[in-house]
């Protein structure tokens, strides 16, 4: 195992790149979430919380009941 000086300056280095790496990929994905989560709640904005009852017509408006 090398333990110059310089060996342990190279590592660190290449440690840091890929840390840098990976804070972009995860700031990425982050994005991606926060787009996912936008359009899912305009998704679910967009559908009538209640549907709205048949106010004329023959088609819900009358009850047949038989006994």
């Amino acid at each position: 195992m090398d333990v110059s000086p310089a060996a342990a300056t190279e590592r660190a280095s290449m440690f840091q790149q890929v840390n840098t790496r990976l804070e972009g990929q995860v700031n990425l994905f982050k994005k991606n979430l926060d787009i996912q989560a936008s359009n899912i709640t305009q998704l679910l904005n967009s559908v009538p919380t209640q549907p709205e009852l048949a106010k004329s017509g023959s088609v819900g408006t009358n009850l047949n009941a038989v006994a």
